[in-house]
């Protein structure tokens, strides 16, 4: 696949609320990137309560967070 093609999936993706990115590179070996990593996590999930809302039938509907493993750069 070429990096224009690539590029392409990576935004349709995102229009469709299948894949969400942050601006730049979070190294998670080093403290600070653990740090970085907490605070999207902490406000993704802040994010997610938000928006739950009442169906009608009392039952209330909440965004989903999930977490990705990510491999060690060695």
């Amino acid at each position: 696949m070429s990096v224009s093609e690539a590029e392409e999936v990576v935004e349709q993706l995102g229009e469709g609320g299948m894949l969400s990115l942050e601006e730049g590179v979070i190294d998670g070996t080093t403290e600070e990137g653990r740090e970085r990593l907490r605070g999207l996590e902490e406000k993704a999930n802040e994010e997610a309560e938000g928006k739950g809302k009442a169906d009608g039938d009392g039952n209330e509907e909440k965004g989903r967070v999930e977490e990705i493993e990510v491999a060690d750069a060695d």
